[in-house]
């Protein structure tokens, strides 16, 4: 009976090696799915590991501790700076800088709180969410820029009744499409925005609305977006998420490019390249390569990991008994840009939680 204990060992450690699988075959089904729930895999590891122990099968035990060793070793680099081999090993991006190296913002009239941003992004779940709640969230958090998907007009209109206009008087709304996903993207300042969209690049899905802030004499873009999931298409998924390298101040060739390309050899769902910061269900962790190729290549950071701040599971948020296991909601950002706060709130009616970050401009 021991011995069959190898069988489970031997596919846990294939499913683990999903982690390596490159990152241009993300796409093929039934990968995606496999590669979120990698984290997940300590569980039944440690269950493993103690059945062998209590049998004395005590090279099992030695197998299930190095499985557990690198599975620590994943969690423990959204923690503290690693070796940069390891970095490069593992796909992971280098971190730009230290969240506590982080110029403290200065008094100035020209934003709502002395430049110190506050970002909140939520799925709706196809429209579900209460208004209310994401209001209160709003005046709690004094939040100055708030990225929604799955947003639907009868949200919109029980967000209006629930005074979010008082608040976030400015929105960019993307159009409805057969594209979307549960649902339209929306974006909503606090301050009047110099520039606006309701379709800055294409990925496939639910068109991506922008608003674009002129903050400290800079001008700042913010999006939201919502790659299709995987079960909506692999190969969509992947695209989806590829192309938020769009967003990038220094664009990337990704594996899937389009046939056209604009002057200055930029591809041409690229809009102008401009700090910006794209919050959303990105539908992708660090576990997908295909994520983790986005942020090595593009320049876009995750404000998580940059901040050294660990995991932020934010799916599901709405079963009673189990908590969120996932890290599928993001907020990315361009080099000019620094984290210097990240959490998540639960919001009434979604299966999603809010996530919220504090942002500063660099020197």
């Amino acid at each position: 009976m021991s011995a069959l204990l190898w069988i489970p060992y031997v596919l846990i450690a294939i499913w683990m090696c999903l982690w390596f699988v490159p990152y241009s075959v993300n796409g093929n089904r039934p990968l995606p799915e496999c590669m979120a729930l990698i984290p997940l895999l300590t569980f039944p590891t440690v269950l493993l590991m103690a059945c062998s122990a209590i049998a004395g099968q005590w090279w099992q035990v030695g197998f299930a501790a190095s499985q557990l060793a690198v599975q620590a070793l994943w969690f423990v680099s959204t923690l503290v700076d690693i070796p940069r081999g390891a970095l490069h090993i593992l796909g992971l991006p280098e971190r730009r800088r230290r969240a506590a190296d982080a110029p403290m913002p200065a008094e100035s009239s020209a934003s709502p709180r002395n430049l110190r941003w506050s970002l909140m992004t939520l799925n709706c779940r196809f429209g579900r969410a209460d208004a209310n709640d994401v209001v209160g969230q709003i005046q709690r958090r004094h939040v100055d820029v708030l990225a929604l998907q799955e947003v639907t007009p009868e949200l919109l209109q029980r967000l209006d009744d629930a005074g979010i206009g008082l608040e976030l008087p400015y929105r960019s709304l993307g159009k409805a499409s057969d594209d979307d996903n549960g649902g339209t993207n929306a974006i909503l300042s606090r301050v009047k925005p110099a520039e606006s969209s309701s379709s800055s690049i294409d990925i496939l899905a639910a068109g991506i609305p922008s608003l674009s802030l002129d903050i400290q004499g800079r001008r700042v873009r913010f999006v939201s977006a919502h790659p299709k999931s995987p079960g909506r298409g692999g190969r969509f998924w992947q695209i989806g998420i590829e192309r938020l390298a769009g967003f990038s101040k220094r664009i990337i060739s990704t594996h899937e490019a389009p046939s056209s390309h604009e002057p200055g050899g930029l591809p041409s769902y690229a809009p102008l390249p401009q700090e910006t910061v794209v919050m959303g269900d990105l539908n992708s962790s660090l576990y997908h390569s295909v994520f983790r190729h986005l942020l090595t290549g593009s320049g876009l950071s995750d404000a998580a990991f940059e901040m050294k701040a660990g995991v932020h599971p934010s799916f599901p948020a709405s079963w009673t008994y189990v908590p969120s296991m996932l890290e599928i909601d993001h907020i990315l950002m361009t080099e000019g840009l620094i984290p210097l706060s990240i959490s998540t709130a639960i919001i009434a009616g979604s299966d999603h939680r809010a996530l919220c970050s504090e942002i500063s401009m660099s020197a």
